[in-house]
């Protein structure tokens, strides 16, 4: 009696500990967020034009707080901006000046999470003409 309370005492520290093991095994996997399916909230959405600027809101929430790469770049992939993001959430607006740019694109990126989004400009000049009677 003494001996299969025993082997059963073993089997289940076994199943137990292979259960452990496995559930640690797959906790540790790493999975990275990608934001670019998300509709729910608009993340960066153009504001308007001020000037010679065009005015982008950048709203994220929910950032990994192992800190996420903010870059900013024209049509032709040249750096506008770059900044580290060290905080789960973050908003603020940026100004970028327009002078014969055809695009600008935002791509954030750290260890867990990925957002890019692309914005085509074209500018046109239109007349309005106003006419009343005196």
């Amino acid at each position: 009696m003494k001996l299969q309370q025993s082997f059963l005492t073993k089997v289940i520290l076994f199943a137990m500990l292979t259960l452990g093991l496995n559930n640690l095994a797959f906790n540790q996997t790493s999975t990275k967020i990608s934001m670019d399916s998300v509709t729910k909230d608009e993340k960066i959405k153009f504001i308007g034009s001020e000037e010679n600027m065009l005015i982008f809101e950048l709203n994220l929430y929910d950032v990994p707080a192992t800190g996420s790469t903010l870059v900013i770049l024209d049509a032709e992939k040249n750096v506008i901006f770059r900044q580290k993001i060290l905080y789960n959430s973050y908003t603020r607006r940026y100004k970028i000046v327009c002078d014969g740019i055809s695009g600008v694109t935002f791509k954030i990126s750290g260890k867990e999470f990925a957002l890019n989004q692309s914005f085509s400009i074209r500018h046109r000049i239109e007349e309005k003409w106003e006419v009343k009677k005196s």
